[in-house]
């Protein structure tokens, strides 16, 4: 049996990201939850994921700090941002910086959910 795909949740609100750490458990992924970013890259220096699903306004760090120095640690780790607050500056300039993808919520969950699905999909078959 192949091991689980791992997923790093990240973003300050507990509801949410408990809901989505619930989501993608029931889809089989094995789920890691930080509640900002400084916490994520502690994580991430500590241990492998697939993917990391990070909210952009956080306390402490916020998603796109973090997704920066994610990518120095890991630069093949992908990273889907969300935000509630869509600019469009702010999805081509953090798509330009490496990040997969950029989310607005309230989102489709299918939809990331298939980012998801894709992102490990070719993380495992190269």
């Amino acid at each position: 049996m192949a091991e689980k795909a791992s997923v790093l949740v990240v973003d300050d609100d507990a509801n949410f990201l408990n809901t989505m750490a619930k989501i993608l458990g029931v889809k089989g992924y094995a789920v890691t939850k930080a509640e900002n970013g400084l916490r994520a890259l502690e994580l991430v220096r500590g241990g492998a994921f697939d993917a990391v699903l990070m909210d952009i306004k956080m306390p402490v760090m916020g998603g796109v700090e973090a997704c920066k120095e994610i990518k120095k640690i890991n630069p093949e780790l992908a990273v889907i941002l969300m935000t509630a607050f869509f600019a469009g500056e702010v999805s081509e300039n953090t798509l330009e910086k490496g990040v997969y993808a950029v989310v607005v919520k309230p989102f489709d969950v299918d939809r990331v959910i298939r980012l998801v699905d894709e992102i490990v999909l070719r993380k495992r078959t190269g």
